[in-house]
């Protein structure tokens, strides 16, 4: 049997207020605007909502565990990678797909077949990409 998942807290990236009052009149309102707008821009944060199973085998009815995540923001692609450091592009790719809208539910499944590492513990690790940047695990 394959233990394959561990849920895994994703982080992401914000824009502290680095505002100072000493700066010059006017200046201070536009640094202002700047990081307000730039509050909104963030990488995803990726949510595991749920999976069907935490053991899988190479036995038929078994082999197969359905993962459903969801993102924060808006997507132009995503991936899941088994067994790689929690790391965009390393590890077994075990799921892939295009554009997510925020808060949609995605689906995927993990097949025993693609973990080729042998009997082990898998952590699947998800990550979405967006025009900041991709998702990180901490």
């Amino acid at each position: 049997m394959i233990n394959i998942w561990r849920q895994l807290p994703s982080s992401r990236l914000r824009a502290d207020n680095f505002i100072r009052k000493d700066y010059l009149p006017g200046v201070e309102k536009i640094v202002q605007e700047f990081f307000q707008s730039s509050n909104a821009l963030t990488v995803p944060i990726i949510t595991l909502q749920s999976y069907t199973r935490s053991i899988i085998s190479s036995v038929t009815g078994i082999d197969i565990s359905q993962i459903m995540f969801q993102s924060s923001t808006d997507c132009d692609q995503w991936e899941a990678r088994a067994d790689g450091n929690g790391q965009v592009g390393v590890g077994l790719l075990v799921g892939s797909g295009g554009v997510i809208i925020a808060d949609q539910l995605i689906s995927f499944n993990v097949d025993s077949v693609e973990l080729t590492n042998g009997d082990k513990v898998y952590p699947i690790d998800i990550f979405g990409h967006n025009s900041i940047g991709w998702s990180s695990r901490t």
